[in-house]
């Protein structure tokens, strides 16, 4: 018979921030504006990924990896299969990953890497998608990334772009290592804005992923995780009453997740709901 772990202890929440920068599908096209490629010669690569275990209201310390950090990069600059794995490696421990665009774009990216090298599937985790979040909570002019850096003064992407870089990294050489450098800077300032940006909203945002639940916590601020809050009025719906709190440390609003009950002073309609 299996046994279960019946004692959990407080942990700190896995949250993955991420980016990767991968080439595009390579191939033959009789235009060079909206076209149809008729001729793949060569399937994307992974180039590098910038990423940071983050621990949230600290700054984060941002690593980058890239095909020039492989042992493989000499002989082979387009074999992405070890940084692959080391991504691989990453997702297996990760509770949850956050990223910008990461649900349309990144998650879904590294999943098709992980399958292109045979690679088992990674342990089920969590999204935090800081364009989607940004969509939920408010009507910005751009939900890109530049944009909304710029809009809350975080500063802005490099001005030296993946487009510039991609070629030249799958080269190999001291060119490629070269490019790689420029990637790593260009890699882990996005990882940078966008753990900036998840700070901003993430007080703001109605979040499926409760990171009460995954630290094993009793009761805290479901945003930053801190136990310095107060009680502010109460929540209703249709048949209950809630406790609402604010934290004092980001500001942000929580319900308590047992309602009030009747000899608390939570008094129940007589005429029933509709």
């Amino acid at each position: 018979m299996e046994e279960y772990e019946t004692e959990l202890s407080v942990r700190e929440p896995k949250l993955l921030a991420y980016d990767i920068e991968c080439t595009g599908v390579l191939g033959y096209s009789y235009g060079v504006w909206d076209t149809n490629i008729h001729k793949v010669v060569e399937q994307p690569i992974l180039l590098s990924f910038s990423y940071v275990w983050h621990v949230i209201g600290k700054k984060p310390k941002i690593v980058c990896r890239t095909l020039a950090d492989m042992d493989t990069y000499d002989l082979d600059p387009k074999n992405d299969s070890l940084l692959v794995r080391e991504l691989h490696e990453l997702f297996q421990q990760a509770d949850v990953t956050i990223g910008h665009n990461s649900k349309q774009f990144d998650d879904k990216m590294a999943n098709m890497f992980f399958l292109k090298h045979r690679l088992d599937p990674v342990v089920p985790h969590q999204q935090l998608d800081t364009k989607l979040m940004a969509k939920q909570i408010a009507r910005f002019p751009s939900n890109s990334l530049n944009y909304l850096s710029n809009f809350f003064d975080n500063g802005q992407k490099t001005e030296t772009t993946h487009a510039d870089l991609w070629w030249d990294s799958i080269t190999g050489g001291e060119t490629g290592a070269k490019a790689m450098k420029k990637m790593a800077i260009y890699n882990n300032q996005d990882v940078r804005l966008t753990i900036e940006l998840f700070e901003i909203l993430h007080p703001w945002y109605r979040s499926p992923v409760n990171l009460v639940r995954i630290a094993n916590l009793e009761f805290a601020c479901p945003h930053c995780l801190q136990s310095n809050y107060h009680s502010e009025g109460t929540r209703a719906n249709k048949t209950q009453r809630y406790q609402r709190y604010k934290c004092d440390n980001c500001n942000g609003w929580f319900t308590a997740m047992n309602a009030i009950k009747k000899n608390d002073g939570n008094v129940k309609p007589v005429v029933a709901s509709y």
